[in-house]
């Protein structure tokens, strides 16, 4: 790392802990210089700061930490909150144990809990809680939505329901208000609800799943509901042995 220039006037008293081989230069006082390698600033409160990652409103919270310009730098009173990119975090004010990495990542949370945010714009307009987006885009047009989570470039991007779950790249993008949905390398449709789609039609040809092979319904190896009525038992020995002529 290329020497960093560090010049704040503190309300309180500031410690500066080097990272293993940093030198640096601290005079006590109303001023601190600090030149060199890496380190990690405690503090309550910095009235002014030509490090703009410095937390300019922070005024009781705790165990943060941030690094970046302008990333989480209109915290308050959260804590136990970590932001590494640039404006990370930036709107958060009181929300706790969040996680953003990355550009804007999770720039408009202000005071939602229990977000992981990881990757470019990830959770990038979400303002609610215990979601996971991973991945370019990542959720990043949840507003209100909870408890998604979202692995993969742009997976459930349009997505503002809760409940949610996508894995792989695109999965899940045409999703829009849908709860409770399962989206597994499908884009899934617009009006998805409740919905569980598995693989791409006319891309996967073959499907193996363990635990199903005898476990079926009235004897039967597989039980299909078709149209979401009342499941009749399809046996597969039945049909096996009708298109054979017995």
């Amino acid at each position: 790392m290329v020497g960093i220039r560090f010049l704040a006037t503190q309300r309180e008293t500031s410690t500066l802990l080097p990272a293993r081989g940093a030198h640096f230069q601290y005079r006590e006082g109303k001023y601190g210089l600090w030149r060199g390698g890496p380190f990690i600033q405690q503090h309550r409160r910095c009235e002014y700061s030509r490090w703009s990652g410095c937390p300019l409103n922070n005024t009781e919270g705790g165990f943060n930490t941030s690094i970046g310009e302008f990333a989480l730098s209109h915290n308050t009173t959260g804590s136990n909150n970590t932001a590494n990119g640039f404006q990370a975090l930036f709107s958060n004010t009181s929300g706790d144990r969040n996680t953003a990495t990355g550009w804007q990542a999770l720039v408009n949370n202000t005071g939602a809990n229990n977000n992981t945010a990881h990757g470019f714009e990830a959770l990038h307009n979400s303002n609610s809680g215990n979601n996971t987006g991973i991945g370019f885009d990542a959720l990043e047009a949840n507003t209100t939505g909870n408890s998604n989570t979202a692995v993969g470039a742009n997976a459930l991007r349009n997505a503002t329901g809760s409940d949610n779950i996508a894995l792989g790249e695109g999965a899940g993008v045409a999703v829009l208000a849908g709860n409770n949905n399962i989206e597994i390398g499908n884009g899934g449709a617009n009006a998805d609800d409740n919905t569980i789609r598995i693989g791409l039609e006319g891309t996967q040809t073959q499907t193996f799943i363990a635990g199903i092979l005898g476990n079926g319904p009235f004897g039967c190896d597989v039980s299909i509901d078709r149209g979401h009525r009342p499941a009749r038992c399809w046996c597969l020995y039945l049909l096996r042995a009708v298109q054979e002529g017995y």
